[in-house]
Parts: C-alpha cells; sequence; structure tokens
C-alpha cells in the first residue's frame, strides 16, 4: 500500500510540472496525502501523520500560488461580480 502512495505521490508531482496540468497535481498531491494520513491511522505509524500534514500544506500553498498565477482566481471573481450584476439587472426588470 505505501508503494502506491508513494506512487500517487509522484504522478501528483509529475502533473504539477507539466504546464497544462499543474492545477490537477496539486490537488492529486493533496488527496494522496490525505490518504496517507488514513495509511497511518490504520497502519498504527503515527509519523506519517505529521509528513503527510506537512507535504499537505505544500501542496496547498502551491496549488494556491498557481492558482493566483494562472488568473484563475480573478477570472472566478470577475464571474460572480458579472453574475450578480446580471441578476440585479432582471430583479430591477421584474419591479420596474
Amino acid at each position: 500500500m505505501s508503494w502506491l502512495l508513494g506512487g500517487l505521490g509522484v504522478v501528483g508531482l509529475l502533473l504539477a510540472g507539466r504546464t497544462s496540468t499543474r492545477g490537477i497535481g496539486w490537488v492529486v498531491g493533496i488527496g494522496a496525502q490525505a490518504l496517507w494520513i488514513v495509511y497511518a491511522i490504520a497502519s498504527h505509524q503515527p509519523g506519517f501523520i505529521m509528513s503527510a500534514v506537512a507535504f499537505g500544506i505544500a501542496y496547498g500553498v502551491n496549488l494556491r500560488v498557481w492558482l493566483k498565477d494562472s488568473g484563475w482566481m480573478q477570472r472566478a471573481h470577475q464571474a460572480r461580480v458579472i453574475k450578480k450584476r446580471a441578476e440585479q439587472i432582471v430583479e430591477e426588470g421584474r419591479h420596474g
């Protein structure tokens, strides 16, 4: 099982190193760390929990940086603003 989880972590890193799949790679890495925590609990190896938390934080920070740098967060915010404004216009049209 540990080989499988280690392999999943490597796949996450490989995906994160590619421009087209970077965000997915960080998410895969976070998922792998969650599985490491489950494995640590099931196998009574609490030392793995601390490393999985540390790696998970690193993956999360990198995901956040990638989201910010890719412009995804800004586009998502702009979409929310546009949707809210459209709802306001529709509501104003209903009430004349």
